[in-house]
C-alpha cells in the first residue's frame, strides 16, 4: 500500500510507517528501541537490540501492539540476527542462543 515500515536509527527511540513516496512519517510507535525487523503475516516482526521481541499489526493510523516479551538481556553495543520464519516457527538467535516458537495458527 506504499507504507514502508521500520525504526528509527539515532536520536530517536521508535518504529515508524513511513510513506514509500514521500519518505513523511504516516505514524510511530514510540518507547522501543532500533532493531531488526520481518514482515509476514500484515505484521510486523520487530526484535529489539535491547531484548524485546514485538509483534506489531500495522493500522491506517497507528500500529497494534499484538504482543511482547523480553527474550534476551542485551550487552553494550551488541549484535543482533534478524529473526527468520521458516514453516511456521519463528526463530531468534542471540550468540549461542538459539529459540524457535511455534507461530501457526490454531
Amino acid at each position: 500500500d506504499g507504507t514502508l515500515y521500520g525504526t528509527f536509527y539515532s536520536g530517536r527511540r521508535g518504529w515508524a510507517a513511513l510513506d514509500a513516496r514521500t519518505g513523511a512519517i504516516r505514524y510511530e510507535l514510540e518507547g522501543h528501541v532500533k532493531g531488526a525487523a520481518l514482515w509476514a503475516d500484515r505484521r510486523l516482526y520487530a526484535l529489539c537490540e535491547d531484548g524485546w521481541m514485538l509483534l506489531l499489526e500495522p493500522g491506517s493510523d497507528r500500529f497494534e501492539m499484538r504482543g511482547r516479551f523480553r527474550w534476551a538481556e542485551a550487552g553494550a553495543r551488541d549484535a543482533w540476527a534478524h529473526p527468520v520464519i521458516h514453516q511456521g516457527r519463528l526463530y531468534l538467535r542471540y550468540h549461542e542462543r538459539l529459540t524457535a516458537f511455534d507461530i501457526r495458527q490454531p
